[in-house]
């Protein structure tokens, strides 16, 4: 083949490449997204677990539900990436905890 026939293929190529590239850079902001969801999830269960008070109890409840919901979106998102989930498939999805 003539070197003319094989350059649009080598530009192909390139696109994919930055493609894939900036999958790589999605991927490691949504880790990096996951783990501060997970940290405040965790820390807002923790003070659930020390509240004597019934309704500052259930605010640090709610506040560890919503965080788990925002967990679980972006987990769909870095799945829907990955292509292991499935994006729409999720009823009801709500980033507000409780749907």
């Amino acid at each position: 083949k003539k070197l003319s026939e094989l350059v649009p293929r080598l530009k192909g190529m390139e696109k994919r490449k930055s493609t894939r590239r900036a999958e790589a850079h999605q991927i490691d902001a949504l880790k990096a997204a996951l783990e501060q969801e997970k940290k405040s999830r965790d820390f807002y269960r923790e003070q659930a677990q020390k509240a004597e008070h019934p309704e500052v109890k259930r605010l640090f409840e709610t506040l560890a539900e919503m965080e788990q919901a925002h967990y679980d979106l972006i987990q769909a998102q870095l799945d829907f990436i990955r292509g292991t989930g499935f994006w729409f498939g999720i009823p009801e999805f709500s980033v507000e905890g409780r749907s």
